[in-house]
């Protein structure tokens, strides 16, 4: 074997090698899994089945959601490393009591108390389902826990405005209030003192026409910690979905595994 024809079986050698490299980072490059964070996997769901999310958690790489769908509860787990659904299932109306909507709450609560309410949230992780709500009257925000089956206001509980604890150096609520006005111009919703280790913040919610802004104010320095700017949407409250086209309820009893 002549010495040139050795240099290039060496050469076709070399090639191979470096193709077998090259193709190997790239199926690695596609192999792997696509990032999937909860709040874009509950919009999927949203929007894939004309529902509404009303609960999410992350236990680990899973993710747990509650989906209402015309007053139909669907308890989902979704797998975050392979982008599978893992459980998909419909809660049987005959374990469960029926679960007021948020547009019955919210005429119950507006008949009751008064103020504006801020958000509503279905909680279905305890042995009786209740909706949290945030309410704002007077400038304070008050948390109230409604039973989701009977409308039984469960408790009441107003957010405090001011430390519960003060120093000489902490600065008023009033202080506080005019600092996040002169960061963001509008009527101010609630003002809550949140407690932390290094002296606690205000929380101060602004809103205008257009848009809505949080502010967190430092309780003893009176620093700005943070400003979150949100636009208003037509319906922010987001109540209730849909609950037309009743008779596509069936369609979501059985769901395939792959993520389309």
């Amino acid at each position: 074997m002549t010495n040139y024809t050795k240099w290039m079986l060496g050469l076709v050698a070399l090639l191979l090698i470096v193709s077998f490299v090259v193709l190997s980072k790239i199926q690695d490059r596609f192999s792997e899994p696509e990032e999937h964070s909860i709040q874009d996997v509950a919009e999927r769901l949203e929007a894939l089945y004309s529902g509404k999310v009303d609960s999410f958690e992350q236990k680990n790489d899973i993710y747990h959601f509650t989906l209402n769908r015309h007053n139909t509860i669907y308890n989902i787990a979704f797998d975050s490393k392979t982008g599978n659904f893992i459980d998909f299932i419909k809660v049987d109306s005959s374990d469960s009591k029926y679960i007021m909507s948020k547009s019955e709450i919210r005429t119950l609560l507006n008949s009751k108390m008064k103020g504006t309410i801020n958000t509503i949230k279905l909680q279905m992780n305890g042995t009786t389902p209740q909706y949290i709500v945030e309410l704002i009257e007077n400038e304070a925000l008050k948390t109230v826990v409604v039973n989701a089956e009977t409308g039984e206001i469960v408790s009441e509980k107003v957010k405090e405005q001011t430390p519960t604890e003060p120093t000489v150096t902490a600065i008023s609520s009033d202080k506080a209030k005019q600092i996040a006005l002169s960061q963001f111009k509008g009527s101010v919703q609630y003002i809550v003192f949140e407690p932390s280790s290094d002296g606690g913040f205000y929380l101060v919610e602004i809103e205008n026409e257009q848009q809505k802004a949080k502010i967190e104010i430092h309780a003893i320095s009176g620093k700005v910690l943070s400003v979150t700017r949100v636009q208003k949407d037509i319906d922010d409250d987001d109540d209730d979905i849909d609950e037309d086209d009743e008779n596509d309820d069936d369609d979501l009893d059985e769901v395939e595994n792959d993520d389309d």
